[in-house]
């Protein structure tokens, strides 16, 4: 198991990695768009077709960007994810040797269930190949955000300037500076039909920590089993969704055989909105009930929760600034490739106004700031 805030550490790494490809792609992109053949003797006709014709260009520099960059991301989460397992174990093992020192498990069965033990080679092997192949999967996907983001944005120019609206000129202008601010996106579809859009990299923060920590638990879950434990708990997070408050904190039995404690099964555990679905921190723990009152959930006082939850709002806060002024650093730096100068001036006014904003937070705060996730 891993504690919140543990769990968001890892998604920091995540997220700050792939926001760099994110960003450099959008500039890519852009880059592209205000390349030859020049809009202002261009026909609208002509200049769509050329610049569909640049798609297969587009794409080769685009697939060697992000190789590029994904080696060095690749190290870095690589290594955070088996900092973050190893704490995991190291979590669970805590709980163990209280069992141990109860009596409710012998100390020789200690090793089955520690760092050397086969169990955990195991799951800490499966759990960075799963990585990794999330990584190549996000590799794809950036791609083809990238292609679509690139033709999207053509169209959108083309219609404005064939209907008069817009020189081709402005309406390039305008298309690039709309993707600067914006930003690539990833749209996803539920089974119900709802459809929901995030950036980029969150969306691939998203989708590494979900299968993460879905991983994690089954290794909680083959540990507790391998030393004769039924019984696990839920975490309990201050912003828990809604529909997951009613299982923080409880007792369930991993086998369903219990008949003091429900299934785990209730917690919807395996499946996309359930425990461990998508976007959830929940994590479960072992439990022992001759350790009632020492497990972590419930050392925690109101005051450390409270603690915990300002820390991380705070985070997440700092987090958001971050990316709203590398929005607005991507906004100057595309309207530095246009013509109109007011719109670049506004640009730059926005990015001095969210800079200033950040000094006063970090100054409110006592925080220290991160340059590095606020560059481009």
């Amino acid at each position: 198991m891993l504690s919140k805030l543990e769990i968001v550490k890892l998604e920091s790494v995540i997220e700050q990695e792939y926001s760099r490809i994110a960003d450099n792609l959008v500039m890519l992109v852009v880059k592209s768009l205000q390349a030859s053949p020049k809009t202002a003797t261009a026909t609208t006709n002509a200049w769509r077709l050329a610049k569909l014709k640049q798609m297969g260009r587009l794409s080769s520099a685009v697939e060697a960007q992000i190789v590029a960059e994904s080696k060095r991301s690749r190290t870095v989460i690589e290594k955070a994810v088996d900092n973050a397992i190893e704490k995991a174990n190291e979590n669970d093992m805590a709980i163990f040797r209280k069992a141990v020192a109860s009596g409710a498990i012998p100390e020789a069965r200690l090793a089955l269930v520690g760092t050397d033990s086969q169990v955990f080679q195991r799951y800490k092997e499966s759990i960075l190949a799963n990585c990794r192949k999330a990584m190549n999967l996000t590799n794809t996907k950036a791609l083809e955000i990238s292609k679509d983001a690139y033709r999207n944005t053509i169209n959108s120019a083309f219609i404005e300037a064939k209907t008069g609206a817009k020189s081709i000129g402005d309406a390039v202008n305008d298309a690039c500076h709309e993707l600067g601010g914006t930003g690539l996106h990833v749209t996803y579809i539920s089974d119900r039909g709802n459809v929901t859009t995030y950036p980029l990299d969150a969306a691939i923060r998203r989708d590494i920590v979900t299968s993460f920590n879905q991983s994690i638990m089954k290794m909680t879950l083959a540990e507790n089993e391998m030393l004769g434990n039924d019984l696990v708990q839920v975490s309990v997070l201050g912003d828990s969704r809604p529909e997951h408050v009613e299982f923080q904190g409880k007792v369930y039995s991993q086998s369903g055989k219990s008949k003091k404690y429900p299934p785990l099964s209730e917690t919807g555990i395996g499946t996309v909105t359930g425990i461990g679905g998508i976007n959830c921190r929940h994590q479960l723990f072992p439990y022992y009930e001759d350790l009632e009152g020492s497990h972590k959930n419930e050392d925690a006082s109101k005051a450390e929760e409270d603690r915990i939850n300002r820390s991380y709002q705070i985070t997440q806060e700092q987090r958001m600034r971050e990316r709203q002024i590398r929005q607005a650093k991507r906004m100057v730096e595309v309207d530095k490739a246009g013509t109109d100068k007011d719109r670049l001036a506004k640009s730059q006014a926005l990015l001095d106004k969210r800079e200033q904003e950040m000094k006063d937070f970090i100054r409110t705060t006592g925080r220290g700031r991160s340059i590095d996730r606020e560059r481009i």
